[in-house]
């Protein structure tokens, strides 16, 4: 194991993989070993075998930081759409963790993606307890509020959002949509005004990353051809 993560740090993926595979011929009932193997092939973008990794690993005894490896097995699930998958891995990951938001908004997104918006509504509103500067867990609450008609509900987590990070753009466009429904028209035409100006200040800082990048590929380029008569 350590010869893997040797020759992983020194950017041999292929020699780890060796020494992966050996390790796990030796001992095949390893958990670090699976578990190992599973995230070296999460690099190499082979999912499918990350995940049988991780699941052989799952099902082995005495291996530390479970909970990591549940989050991993239910990444992948997730993106594969196995969302029955996924919340069993997430589940799981939620009772090794209770106390780990980031645990708790994963679940969510996956109820979600289920149509199970009380589920993860419940979870979201887990995750801002534990961390009440999980933008994400506040935000994503207050638009299933929103969507259920919950207006108010939904801008008290939307000005919680806000005050935390006032350039958090869907927030402040969700904001400015609750309020107008509450009939707030005022608060919601600044809270709208606010938006316009970040989203414009957002595209504006985009176009100047867009110019500046591509002012470096054009002297790449005018470099390589200063250098290919002398080749």
């Amino acid at each position: 194991l350590a010869s893997a993560d040797a020759r992983g740090e020194s950017g041999d993926a292929a020699g780890a993989r060796v020494a992966l595979d050996n390790a796990i011929r030796a001992f095949p009932k390893s958990g670090m070993a699976h578990w190992k193997l599973g995230r070296l092939q999460v690099s190499l973008g082979d999912e499918a075998g990350a995940l049988g990794a991780s699941q052989t690993a799952a099902a082995l005894p005495s291996l530390g930081g479970a909970s990591h490896l549940y989050a991993a097995i239910g990444r992948i699930q997730h993106n594969q759409l196995d969302l029955d998958g996924a919340g069993s891995a997430y589940m799981r990951r939620v009772e090794l963790t209770p106390n780990d938001p980031g645990a708790h908004v994963d679940l969510g997104d996956v109820y979600r993606a289920q149509d199970r918006l009380d589920e993860a509504l419940a979870e979201y509103l887990i995750a801002s307890l534990l961390d009440p500067t999980n933008l994400k867990a506040l935000a994503t609450a207050a638009q299933i509020h929103a969507a259920s008609g919950r207006d108010e509900a939904a801008a008290k987590l939307l000005r919680r959002a806000v005050a935390l990070d006032p350039s958090h753009l869907e927030a402040r466009y969700a904001l400015s949509r609750a309020l107008l429904r509450l009939g707030q028209t005022d608060e919601a035409r600044r809270e709208l005004q606010v938006f316009v100006q970040l989203q414009q200040k957002a595209m504006q800082d985009e176009r100047r990353r867009f110019q500046e990048n591509q002012i470096k590929i054009d002297e790449r380029l005018k470099a390589g051809d200063r250098q290919e008569p002398g080749r």
